[in-house]
């Protein structure tokens, strides 16, 4: 991947705890409750079009999901992200 490839590529926002699997040492989560708006760079975030959210809300929480974001600042869905760039993992 060149730089030019690598500038115009979405980065990647995680909302949620990290997977058990990638988390570096247990520690109580700093967040506890749901998202229900959300702001990038203050524009809305339509998060079910950007996002594969995997869970249900429920006692115990809400489901974590991960966002991709254009170099601009704005959330693409997963369809205008790069499958490559933006692989989805779900806890």
């Amino acid at each position: 991947m060149n730089r030019e490839t690598l500038a115009d590529s979405p980065a990647l926002l995680h909302l949620g705890s990290p997977p058990k699997s990638e988390a570096a040492w247990p520690e109580p989560p700093a967040y506890r409750g749901c998202l229900r708006k959300l702001l990038f760079n203050g524009a809305p975030v339509n998060m079910t079009a950007s996002a594969r959210i995997q869970g249900a809300v429920g006692m115990s929480g809400c489901p974590s999901g991960t966002l991709a974001i254009s170099k601009q600042g704005k959330a693409l869905t997963q369809r205008q992200a790069n499958p490559s760039v933006f692989p989805l993992r779900w806890h």
